[in-house]
């Protein structure tokens, strides 16, 4: 019965959003950055956001390298959300601010997106199994914070949604599959999977969930920073 699955699911998602709650509050690290981790049930699911503060940004300026900062938040969660069978999408955002860095077709949607997949990379490293995650993309500035501010720093933010199942079957309908247990999706994973030795396929050169590259610092400025040089960026 979906009613008695999605009011389970509620109860479920509304537990650990009170456990991430309990940690940021008892963790000195966490609870430093407490009004940057936004918690919120939404009708998709839970909804951890992770916010940028005019002096403490997560990432370095018009890049994806990450802070210390997020580095701590993220793998605190990592642990708390793999715990659950729930799946998850990850969406990075920007502020308006346009990039104003040297790289040819270089904007906003390419800086979220490296942003959300060096979340997914965090998380991965801090316990989350890859097979919870749906989705990682880039937003750009599409969806601000603050609308009323599109420059507003909390605007340039991680969001983790921890879906319900109502939601989850949503996004896999319209992407034109079907959603699947992660548990079978494990299973025929597993199953597909070559040996190491002597199975089909090139060689990879790197680790699969390598850190991604990222434009350096000094290419561009983001809002709230204070480089005399350039423009800021998001």
């Amino acid at each position: 019965d979906l009613e008695l699955v999605a009011e389970k699911d509620k109860k479920n998602l509304a537990k650990r959003k009170e456990k991430i709650e309990k940690m940021i509050k008892d963790d000195k690290k966490l609870s430093e950055a407490k009004d940057q981790i936004k918690l919120e049930i939404t009708p998709e699911g839970l909804r951890v956001q992770i916010v940028d503060s005019e002096n403490k940004p997560m990432f370095k300026t018009g890049s994806s390298s990450t802070e210390p900062q997020i580095r701590t938040i993220l793998s605190a969660l990592a642990p708390v959300i793999n715990s659950l069978p729930n799946r998850i999408t990850i969406n990075g955002h920007t502020d308006a601010q346009p990039f104003s860095g040297n790289r040819k077709q270089y904007t906003n949607w390419e800086l979220s997106s490296e942003r959300a997949n060096a979340t997914r990379f965090i998380l991965n490293q801090g316990g989350l199994g890859d097979d919870k995650i749906v989705r990682v993309a880039g937003l750009s500035s599409s969806v601000p914070h603050n609308a009323k501010d599109p420059l507003d720093p909390m605007n340039r933010r991680i969001s983790i949604i921890v879906m319900n199942k109502k939601s989850e079957m949503k996004l896999f309908e319209e992407a034109g599959g079907k959603a699947t247990d992660v548990k079978e999706i494990k299973a025929s994973q597993e199953a597909a999977t070559p040996p190491a030795e002597g199975g089909h396929g090139e060689k990879a050169d790197a680790p699969h969930g390598e850190t991604p590259k990222s434009p350096a610092p000094a290419e561009a400025a983001e809002s709230g920073d204070q480089p005399a040089e350039a423009a800021a960026t998001p």
